[in-house]
């Protein structure tokens, strides 16, 4: 599981402990403070992502902006950070040629719609609109399959 600053804080809080075998990976860095206490206590398997990741996430997904913006495709906001979930999809890119992706909204009215358990509000600080068009994108370039049911 790829997890950001809000969700560390969470678990802290919460009783939520790792299913067998299961990894967290968390993008960032301003929960490294947390990370030991959460790393003795609820999973030994916890780990931060490195510097070159993220910087490979982060040319990866402006750099599909500004190309998508230069085409015409839209007018996006500016993000204050990336998903988690883009993060899990660009680490996947560095492994992988073609990645399955489960339970992602790929338009904005699936995005609108969820009813997750942990947080039903959408972000500001995300570009929403993009990272769904993103998706299709992707999926339309043959790089990831988007299963939605």
């Amino acid at each position: 599981r790829i997890f950001n600053k809000k969700r560390l804080l969470t678990l802290g809080r919460n009783n939520f402990g790792a299913a067998e075998g299961e990894h967290w990976l968390f993008w960032n860095y301003q929960g490294i403070p947390f990370l030991h206490k959460l790393k003795a206590n609820v999973n030994d398997k916890t780990y931060v992502f490195s510097p070159e990741v993220i910087r490979y996430t982060i040319n990866a997904y402006f750099g599909l902006k500004k190309d998508m913006i230069r085409l015409g495709m839209g007018k996006f906001g500016c993000p204050t950070n990336v998903n988690s979930g883009v993060h899990a999809i660009f680490l996947a890119f560095q492994m992988c040629d073609h990645v399955n992706l489960f339970g992602f909204s790929f338009n904005m009215h699936m995005l609108n719609e969820r009813r997750d358990s942990i947080s039903p509000r959408m972000s500001r600080f995300h570009d929403w609109s993009f990272d769904t068009m993103m998706l299709r994108m992707l999926h339309y370039a043959g790089k990831l399959n988007l299963c939605s049911t």
